[in-house]
């Protein structure tokens, strides 16, 4: 029987996708107080309109923009790796369970490991990073109760690797030292 092992951390997402969702979200809202504008010159430019449509956007903005936030939570306990989505600091929306039992391969998110996982032909490839080019990228490729092949893409600090090698050691090829240095983007 195993240990109880607890680990919890959370990746903010970064980049240019990032960036570019935010400008769209602004671009959005832009627009939407330029239809009140229109609708606003078409009836004289009507003050009601224009601040009812001040207020609306405002609503809009309010209620969109943690949205633009996303953050990846990592959940270790016991042999279950739990993955959730985090808008804006506070609306938590959980995207996965693993059983680490059930994984068949845990290792760097390397050319060479994907191509492994994609021959696997994978039926959903599930992303959880801060950035694209993340340093220190990993995947895990597991079978879940209905027998589809998922991967999961995360980013992993030394903890988390070490406990993840202690509940599925098999799943981490041999060739992997889980160090510093693949943090990094280094091999040894």
């Amino acid at each position: 029987m195993s240990e109880l092992h607890t680990y919890e951390t959370v990746v903010a997402e970064q980049g240019a996708g990032a960036r570019l969702r935010r400008i769209a979200w602004i671009l959005g809202y832009v627009f939407f107080f330029s239809l009140f504008i229109v609708l606003s010159a078409t009836q004289g430019l009507s003050f009601p309109i224009l601040t009812l449509g001040a207020l609306a956007t405002g609503g809009v903005v309010l209620f969109t923009w943690k949205y633009t936030g996303i953050e990846y939570e990592y959940s270790l306990v016991g042999n279950q790796l739990s993955v959730a989505k985090i808008y804006g600091k506070r609306k938590r929306k959980p995207l996965l369970e693993i059983d680490l039992k059930r994984a068949r391969l845990i290792a760097p998110c390397t050319e060479e490991y994907r191509k492994e996982a994609e021959g696997m032909n994978p039926t959903q490839v599930i992303q959880a990073i801060s950035k694209e080019d993340a340093p220190n990228r990993w995947l895990i490729l597991w079978d879940d109760e209905e027998d589809d092949t998922l991967v999961l893409i995360f980013e992993a600090n030394d903890r988390l690797l070490s406990a993840l090698r202690r509940e599925n050691p098999r799943a981490i090829p041999r060739e992997v030292k889980i160090s510093a240095s693949h943090l990094m983007g280094k091999e040894e």
